[in-house]
């Protein structure tokens, strides 16, 4: 462990590696991904519901009800985990490219 990575473990902070960051922030776009897999299959077995041969009648009508709205949430939990995936993703680039620069300004001064 270096000595930054000691000084931020003591002082309470966490260090992750640029390779970390970018493994987490695809790992987050992979599951948001199958999980709208798994929703979508959901989503084609209500759309079965209705039906005489599947499930019918009121109680039919009120699931679809409460999947409509379940749906409107997911859509939007799913919106949420792709956007934090998308800032894990441009934070790490940026922080990259600002490390890389200072260090090339810190080579050009030191001649």
């Amino acid at each position: 462990m270096s000595d930054l990575n000691r000084e931020n473990v003591a002082n309470g902070s966490t260090a992750i590696t640029y390779e970390e960051a970018r493994r987490t922030a695809e790992e987050l776009r992979t599951c948001a991904n199958q999980m709208r897999g798994i929703f979508t299959d959901f989503e084609n077995t209500m759309h079965q519901t209705g039906t005489e041969d599947v499930f019918f009648g009121q109680a039919s009508e009120a699931l679809r009800n409460r999947f409509s709205n379940l749906k409107k949430r997911f859509e939007t939990f799913t919106r949420t985990v792709d956007l934090f995936s998308n800032m894990i993703s441009s934070a790490t680039s940026a922080e990259e490219a600002t490390e890389h620069a200072i260090e090339k300004d810190a080579d050009n001064l030191a001649g």
